[in-house]
């Protein structure tokens, strides 16, 4: 081979560093090298050259961090916040997908599990419900036959924070969302979990909505509750990993028919964290 062939073969193979091309009349060969020659011997036609490494990038700079979330507000000021996005006088938005929410997102502590299992059952979904004073959270079989025509809901709960979490799917119904475990992410497809279809929000089936359907979903409950149809509140289902970052808590709630604990668990432990708690008490 040529010169310029035995340079192009150890070009084109990483590990070599070095080649020697030997050329005594007719007789030409080539040699590569894995290890870096350290000496030569003086061979008449022998030429030996070190592979030319292309120059090294230079190092990335490191990203730059997320901008700091705005600090929560006063506890006044966040009960005047939360009244005005449940009685619809201000928009409040789901920023990480830029969604119109219609109402508080609530994630309901309900007895079963213990109470660090009740925040986060399962690693990828939390459920949760969207309430206002036109989709009010209710309670169904566990309380007096009041709590179907008002807002009382018997258990204590976690305010969820639109600026951080996240919404996977939604239902205007409950979805049984903990079944099928760890396994399940609250959005399967098959049976009432089917993807909602056009004139959806004229139906009694708990189809799925998507995040940026959320008013849809809101349609659908709303006409079912008018039909005497209807679970008495709705389903949306929150990723679980934005449900562990930082201040995905606004507040933790207690009404004035819930207990003030959770799973044996006063609420006053669980906001030791400086997440304040307030009365939900329309």
């Amino acid at each position: 081979p040529s010169y310029q062939a035995c340079q192009h073969r150890c070009a084109t193979v990483p590990s070599c560093v070095a080649f020697e091309w030997l050329a005594l009349g007719h007789l030409k060969s080539c040699e590569t090298h894995v290890a870096r020659p350290t000496h030569t011997a003086l061979v008449g036609g022998s030429t030996c050259t070190f592979k030319v490494l292309p120059p090294s990038l230079p190092p990335r700079p490191p990203s730059s961090p997320p901008p700091p979330l705005p600090p929560l507000p006063p506890p006044h000021a966040l009960v005047r916040r939360l009244n005005a996005w449940f009685d619809l006088e201000q928009a409040a938005w789901l920023a990480p997908q830029g969604v119109q929410l219609g109402g508080v997102l609530l994630h309901v502590l309900e007895p079963e599990g213990n109470w660090q299992a009740s925040l986060l059952r399962y690693a990828n979904r939390v459920p949760s419900s969207l309430v206002s004073k036109a989709t009010p959270r209710r309670s169904y079989w566990r309380c007096p036959s009041d709590c179907v025509s008002t807002y009382r809901v018997p258990w204590p709960g976690v305010v969820l924070n639109p600026q951080v979490v996240r919404v996977n799917c939604a239902y205007r119904g409950d979805a049984s969302s903990q079944a099928g475990g760890e396994h399940s992410d609250g959005c399967g497809d098959g049976g009432s979990r089917g993807a909602c279809w056009t004139g959806a929000v004229t139906s009694h089936h708990t189809c799925r909505w998507q995040p940026n359907e959320l008013h849809l979903m809101l349609q659908q409950q709303r006409y079912a509750a008018g039909s005497g149809n209807a679970w008495n509140y709705n389903e949306v289902i929150i990723d679980g990993r934005s449900f562990l970052r930082d201040r995905s808590k606004l507040a933790y709630y207690v009404t004035p028919w819930s207990r003030v604990s959770a799973g044996g668990q006063p609420i006053a432990h669980m906001s030791r964290d400086g997440t304040p708690v307030i009365c939900f008490d329309p």
